[in-house]
């Protein structure tokens, strides 16, 4: 059941927040603009990588070391050898067959929810499982929603010592890259800690598994549990290791499934894409809220107007959003004019668009302002 409690805004407590966010603005802006060139000179540096991985990389068999390949990039796929040796966790008495065990830990906690607008704000607090401990004293309402400062256990991971695929044997900078993707479903034989019991694939200390209260601890166990791979790596005396590239990124590849070297590197790609997008978004949003941020105090101040709030706030809005917009676009542009001048210079010429709209549509509502019609005095005769 959640638990939810709405905070008023005074008015000389929305002032000041109004005039501090100018400061926590201007820090938000310069950290958008930060975020965008960083983001951009690293978009560069991967397209290069990728462009290099492709021009270098050769696809071989895995049933015998290619020793024409040394020192050379290669991309192989094979069945995943691990050894005979079971991973086990001891404190449980769980062991398994598998390159990789994984002990979750995770506890039933208060988290805390915000909601934010002029005139209030809301605290929101759920109960859910965590496998990391959340300080209940940052809480809003921390009396009422105490979370304990400790587990009982803690979170544990093992590794099989030596990772094999086919012939050639994988680098420890392989190991980090198998990760757990199965649940040991059956728990017969493990050690169940007093005061804890058995439910479905946990350890629980619940009295009631379905009613845990808060505090309560929660263990499973994972594992990975792997056929054919495809690896990409430097073949290094017959050893897999990591490539670096001219622009000294690390790459090491591990993929579940048959693939070629070509969709290896296409993936690298793709994941890269995504992220460039999602840390441009990123950098663009604290861009337009460090200039929303800005005009606080004019937004405090019309808050108690109905009228002039939706009026101001829309304004704001829409304004924050064309101008944050814009200088987002020249800080890309800049950045990239350098590497790639048509591209760069074809975004500072969008970014120059925007400004004009919203300088346009400044204007447009001061001439609005100024033909609103005026009241007409009746003259008596």
């Amino acid at each position: 059941m959640n638990d939810s409690v709405v905070v008023k805004k005074g008015f000389g407590t929305r002032i000041k927040n109004g005039f501090s966010g100018i400061f926590g603005g201007i820090i938000i802006f310069i950290i958008g603009i930060c975020v965008l060139v960083w983001n951009e000179r690293s978009n560069v540096k991967n397209i290069h990588d990728v462009k290099e991985l492709r021009d270098v990389y050769t696809d071989v068999k895995s049933d015998q070391v290619a020793k024409d390949y040394e020192d050379k990039l290669i991309a192989t796929t094979g069945k995943l050898d691990f050894g005979e040796e079971e991973l086990k966790d001891e404190v449980f008495n769980i062991s398994i067959k598998t390159p990789t065990l994984v002990r979750v830990v995770e506890m039933y906690q208060w988290v805390e929810e915000t909601e934010e607008d002029e005139d209030k704000t809301t605290y929101t607090y759920k109960k859910e499982w965590k496998n990391e401990l959340i300080d209940s004293t940052k809480f809003n309402q921390s009396n009422n929603h105490y979370n304990p400062d400790s587990m009982a256990y803690d979170q544990f991971s093992v590794n099989a010592q030596e990772l094999k695929v086919g012939a050639y044997k994988l680098s420890s900078a392989y190991s980090s890259l198998v990760t757990a993707n199965k649940t040991i479903s059956d728990l017969t034989g493990a050690k169940v800690p007093e005061g804890y019991q058995v439910y479905n694939h946990y350890l629980i200390s619940s009295e009631k598994a379905e009613e845990p209260k808060i505090g309560d601890i929660r263990i499973s166990f994972e594992y990975a549990d792997y056929s054919d791979v495809s690896v990409m790596g430097k073949l290094h005396d017959g050893t897999l290791i990591e490539y670096t590239t001219k622009e000294k990124s690390r790459i090491a590849v591990f993929r579940e499934g048959t693939h070629d070297g070509a969709f290896l590197i296409d993936e690298i790609e793709t994941g890269q894409k995504a992220m460039k997008w999602i840390v441009r978004l990123i950098g663009t949003i604290l861009i337009i809220g460090g200039i929303k941020s800005l005009f606080g105090p004019l937004t405090a101040l019309s808050s108690y107007v109905p009228i002039l709030r939706n009026i101001v706030g829309g304004a704001v809005g829409l304004i924050s959003f064309l101008v944050g917009l814009a200088i987002s676009l020249i800080v890309i542009a800049i950045s990239w004019v350098v590497f790639r001048p048509v591209l760069g210079i074809s975004l500072l010429v969008a970014a120059i668009v925007l400004i004009i709209l919203a300088k346009k549509f400044g204007s447009k509502k001061g001439k609005v302002a100024e033909a609103a019609p005026q009241p007409v005095e009746e003259k008596q005769e």
